[in-house]
């Protein structure tokens, strides 16, 4: 089972909280979130209770060998920087969708691969519980693509 980190607790960072605590995705676990928020702190802790709550980014790193994987639901602006130092650390990487804004930012991290000894992986992210074809809900779903980079053994 890959223990995971959420890096980012808004819209999208919840959406995969509750449905990696709530066991809803196969062979991984919910270690810790990252969440700057203290009122979402909170809410996590009371929540969650056994999922560890990390106010940045360099705490969560400082507990690398206790989790084997990141997912970056962070703003936009912000996804290169957290990608880098997920590389650096040698993590499994689910990055939220876009990479980065710019298309040299993009090429750049995914030409760090190979000194990371990484490869990419285009994915479509998917949970369960999917609307019926023709429904407008998309409460539960997540679908479009991603980018997930995956360290070699």
């Amino acid at each position: 089972m890959k223990k995971t980190v959420i890096v980012g607790y808004g819209n999208m960072g919840s959406r995969y909280a509750s449905h990696i605590y709530n066991g809803k995705i196969k062979d991984m676990s919910l270690y810790g979130i990252v969440c700057r928020n203290p009122e979402k702190q909170r809410e996590i802790i009371n929540n969650m209770p056994e999922v560890k709550v990390f106010p940045g980014e360099e705490i969560m790193l400082s507990e690398r060998d206790n989790f084997d994987a990141l997912i970056i639901t962070t703003p936009h602006k912000e996804h290169i920087k957290t990608v880098k130092r997920a590389q650096r650390a040698g993590l499994h990487i689910l990055c939220e969708k876009p990479l980065g804004i710019t298309a040299q930012e993009c090429s750049a991290v995914l030409a760090g691969n190979a000194e990371a000894k990484m490869e990419k992986r285009l994915r479509e992210r998917r949970f369960s519980d999917q609307p019926k074809l023709g429904s407008t809900s998309r409460s539960d779903t997540i679908t479009d693509a991603i980018v997930y980079i995956q360290t070699k053994a």
